[in-house]
């Protein structure tokens, strides 16, 4: 006989394991449970622990719900007993959402989580990528909102009352002159200010985001296969810039090449090879990453993949950041 115990299984949106169980008695010699089913998102079906069939469960990306049938297979068992993996739809976030600290408004762009080659992939190639970047790996995040700009500089003074800035005159240019522990200040008061959940980008964020997301079309820089389009580099500017003048990526994120140069959140460590899901870069480290070059840097160190590092205590006038908001999970 063949019972299945757990007949209803749910699983989250973002996918993840799930398992049932069962009883069976009087089994016969050498036979062999089975699960078996129809769909492709329910794969790799294991039965390690005994009486218990445990299986993966594929990320829904669209916002309904969806369901499956599974049956156990056994000899001299007819019908097949079965059992229901439900799986939740994918919430629906606003694409863009506007925070104000001080009186000062920013707005925040949704990054649909998703995976990707993070590191020298094919198309970093012709940028002469360095060594830091291999080897490729393959990253998974979830969802996210990032900053449509880098910290300018009146959000800045809203936030912390001063305006640290080497290249000052506008409002809008992003804040420069910082370092890693200014701009963690940063975030620790405007968390206070408003509803919470900001950070500094993660460093896989930082280049997903960079490469644009799931709409990437494969750019050599930020939004464009040639950089004066979407940077402020060393080819064509002596200083920092107001946000926003040149072409967004993808994301419709601006200056994600060149402007400043933006602080991440991780240390900086060798790249691991073995897939990552939400990585956090390195246990410890000297130094913190910073991201996507600044007006004074080659047209190689705009591109996505390149990753600058420096002491998180040094700071200069082509370092700024931008801000990330983390979704709570449900």
């Amino acid at each position: 006989m063949l019972e299945v115990l757990v007949k209803e299984v749910e699983v989250a949106a973002k996918g993840g394991n799930g398992f049932t169980a069962y009883r069976l008695t009087n089994p016969l010699a050498n036979a062999q449970i089975e699960a078996v089913t129809d769909v492709p998102w329910i794969s790799d079906f294991k039965y390690d622990v005994p009486e218990r069939i445990s299986f993966k469960v594929a990320q829904n990306n669209a916002t309904e719900p969806r369901e499956a049938v599974v049956r156990i297979i056994y000899p001299g068992v007819e019908p097949a007993p079965e059992f229901k993996v439900f799986q939740l739809g994918a919430p629906v976030y606003e694409q863009v959402l506007t925070f104000e600290a001080n009186g000062v408004k920013f707005d925040m762009i949704f990054v649909s989580g998703g995976t990707f080659g993070m590191g020298a992939t094919p198309e970093q190639k012709p940028g002469s990528p360095e060594q830091n970047e291999y080897p490729v790996h393959e990253v998974s995040l979830s969802d996210y909102y990032i900053g449509q700009y880098e910290v300018t500089q009146e959000l800045w003074e809203a936030v912390m009352g001063s305006n640290p800035s080497k290249h000052k005159g506008n409002p809008r240019y992003p804040v420069d002159n910082i370092n890693w522990m200014d701009a963690e200040a940063f975030v620790a008061k405007i968390n206070i200010l408003t509803d919470g959940n900001f950070a500094m980008p993660t460093e896989a964020q930082w280049e997903f985001a960079a490469r644009g997301g799931v709409k990437t079309e494969g750019y050599l820089y930020c939004g464009n296969k040639e950089p004066d389009s979407v940077a402020w580099y060393n080819e064509n500017s002596q200083t920092t810039h107001e946000v926003g003048e040149l072409q967004p990526n993808e994301l419709g994120l601006y200056d994600m090449s060149g402007n400043v140069g933006e602080w991440c959140q991780d240390w900086f460590g060798p790249y691991p090879s073995e897939p990552q899901v939400d990585p956090k870069g390195a246990e410890k480290g000297e130094c913190r990453v910073w991201r996507g070059g600044g007006f004074f840097n080659f047209r190689q160190y705009v591109r996505p993949a390149f990753r600058g590092f420096c002491f998180p205590e040094r700071g200069n006038d082509f370092f700024g950041f931008r801000l990330v908001r983390n979704i709570p999970e449900e």
